[in-house]
């Protein structure tokens, strides 16, 4: 709606820099406390004197329906986010915690296996190390 009065030949400048700077307070990262107190006061407008609600009508029309657009889209996106994903076991019908995926035993016995020769390559050299000492000491 903004961008309509922006764009709106018919609209005065000053509102057309209205609409632009509401609109980028509406649309930016304006807490959402003050976005509803805005909006308050926007509507309490409507009990003003005829004249100024019909001067500035487009803009706090177009305003309030911004505010409640952006209201609404972070309160959608934080319930998304809130969200936890479910799944479902179709044979039961009842709903199934996310598990991670266990380790498979080929990974555990393969561990294993390379730790093992790992510490048997160590066990080599020390031994062949010692070896080597007990020659020279011998000589």
């Amino acid at each position: 709606m903004a961008i309509e009065l922006e764009t709106d030949s018919a609209t005065t400048k000053d509102n057309k820099q209205l609409a632009i700077k509401l609109r980028a307070i509406i649309n930016g990262e304006t807490d959402k406390n003050i976005l509803e107190s805005l909006q308050k006061e926007l509507r309490e407008y409507n009990n003003s004197p005829e004249e100024v609600y019909n001067q500035n009508r487009e803009i706090i029309e177009a305003t309030l329906t911004e505010i409640a657009d952006e209201i609404s889209r972070r309160e959608q996106s934080t319930e998304e986010q809130n969200k936890v994903p479910v799944l479902i076991d179709n044979q039961s019908k009842s709903p199934v915690k996310p598990n991670k995926r266990p380790v498979s035993p080929v990974v555990i016995v393969a561990g294993i296996i390379l730790l093992l020769t790992f510490i048997t390559f160590l066990g080599y050299r020390v031994f062949s190390l010692r070896k080597k000492a007990t020659k020279k000491k011998l000589k």
